[in-house]
């Protein structure tokens, strides 16, 4: 095996971009044999990205160490996919920094011979005199590692090499209304397909319900991953190499026929839309593609469903950000556990939002408390409702009641508050509840009005 990797001699590597930088001209070495036999691009084909040559080179054929005199940064990124396992977009936007590190005006980084010193210079030059945010520096500041881990030089606290962005501010997570978030799902939005209008209404209902990293997690989701027996939905966590977990959802999202369902978004209005290419993803564009992979041009298709959410809901709710929708549903499981079992369940919520640590559970329940005692009620069954304006998705003459019971699911599956008084008033079964009663004396009485917790002796000033 070379001793290193290098894929600059590709056949097609002036065709496919697979160059290290603008300043730098990177020492040519012989291809490993996986890419060597590569096919070559004709003319008319689409462009091939740095990941989809990974595919194709063997985990064996990538060395333990790179030299960072002959290593361009293409081998740094096929190392970081291989042998560090990162993620396509990880490294991507690491590759960005990097280049953008390099051909600084004032202070640029030699990635050929790295030097502490210039480095630590080009951070508080961008610290100081560009006031680069805490976000931008540690993105430099990880780019660099990955560079770092693939040289094999040691980094770290006790390290030559090591370095301490400065923190972020924290920030108050800002989290919307159940009066918000249920407008926000049964609002009308304007787009030139109306079924992508439609398709809107749907996204947004799943994101709140399920609490998902949005734009990843919803561009991943098939309809192999719903088990309509159960009531369990599998969720693909890209951020963690693309590892699944299982959470129980309520069966009015999941089958009913006049609300927001995922059953009517599949059966009514994704045929609609659906092509050849769409296969089994739950949501597709108005072409009929999926949202996942990458596009011709290299770049990850999950950005189309963050601009089109971006560009249709904010016109309407300018207050709305995408990843808004994963904190109102880690609140609102906090409060419906809270409603229900009169405690908070913070292992529950956990397992239902895939933290890896209860830590990052329990700093929604501050939050939780403060909204808790303004809206005290379930707000997962608020947002269920039936919109009075929408009707049904189907011909109300076929009507007809159901007592099936929603699915616990896993979200009700960890009985740490046994020994606990259910609230009365609460369903723990169909998740009914007539707490919606104090919203519409809420919504009619205005903000003076006092809503009293049934469980609690005194009322809280709204």
């Amino acid at each position: 095996m070379n001793s290193h990797l290098s894929i600059v001699n590709h056949p097609d590597a002036q065709n496919l971009g697979l160059v290290g930088s603008d300043r730098e001209k990177w020492k040519k070495e012989k291809i490993s044999s996986s890419v060597e036999n590569l096919p070559r691009l004709t003319a008319g084909e689409p462009m091939v990205s740095i990941h989809e040559i990974a595919k194709n080179i063997s985990r064996c054929d990538v060395p333990i160490v790179l030299d960072p005199k002959t290593a361009s940064f293409d081998d740094v990124a096929i190392y970081a996919l291989k042998r560090d396992r990162k993620a396509w977009g990880t490294v991507n936007r690491r590759l960005r920094a990097a280049r953008r590190m390099e051909t600084h005006p004032v202070i640029p980084v030699d990635f050929r011979d790295p030097n502490y010193i210039d480095f630590v210079r080009y951070m508080d030059y961008r610290e100081e005199i560009e006031e680069a945010g805490p976000g931008a520096l540690r993105q430099d500041w990880q780019a660099m590692t990955m560079f770092l881990k693939a040289y094999g030089i040691p980094w770290g606290d006790k390290q030559i090499w090591h370095y301490k962005p400065p923190s972020a501010p924290e920030r108050p997570k800002s989290i919307f209304t159940p009066l918000q978030a249920y407008k926000l799902i049964h609002a009308r939005y304007k787009h030139r397909d109306p079924v992508i209008s439609k398709m809107t209404n749907y996204l947004l209902m799943s994101n709140l319900l399920i609490g998902w990293r949005v734009p990843t997690e919803p561009s991943l989701f098939k309809i192999s991953d719903i088990n309509w027996d159960l009531g369990i939905l599998t969720i693909t966590e890209s951020k963690k190499g693309f590892r699944q977990r299982e959470i129980g959802i309520e069966e009015s999202y999941l089958i009913s026929r006049y609300r927001l369902s995922l059953k009517n978004w599949i059966d009514i209005w994704r045929p609609r839309i659906e092509s050849q290419y769409s296969g089994d993803f739950v949501f597709i564009d108005d072409q009929g593609r999926p949202f996942a992979g990458l596009t011709d041009s290299g770049h990850e298709k999950k950005e189309r469903l963050r601009m089109l959410l971006n560009r249709t809901v904010k016109e309407k709710f300018p207050w709305y950000y995408n990843y808004g929708s994963r904190h109102w549903g880690a609140t609102a499981r906090l409060i419906q556990q809270e409603v229900i079992e009169h405690c908070w369940n913070i292992e529950a919520v956990q397992l239902f939002l895939g933290h890896e640590s209860p830590r990052k559970t329990k700093g929604y329940v501050h939050k939780a408390t403060l909204m808790y005692r303004r809206y005290p009620f379930d707000w997962i069954s608020h947002i269920l409702r039936r919109s009075k304006k929408a009707g049904g998705e189907c011909d109300r003459s076929n009507r007809r009641k159901s007592n099936r019971p929603d699915f616990g699911g896993s979200i009700n599956s960890i009985p740490s508050c046994r020994g606990k008084r259910r609230l009365p008033g609460a369903n723990s079964s169909t998740g009914e509840n007539h707490f919606d009663r104090i919203l519409e004396m809420a919504t009619i009485n205005g903000p003076s009005l006092h809503l009293i917790s049934p469980h609690h002796k005194g009322g809280f000033a709204a």
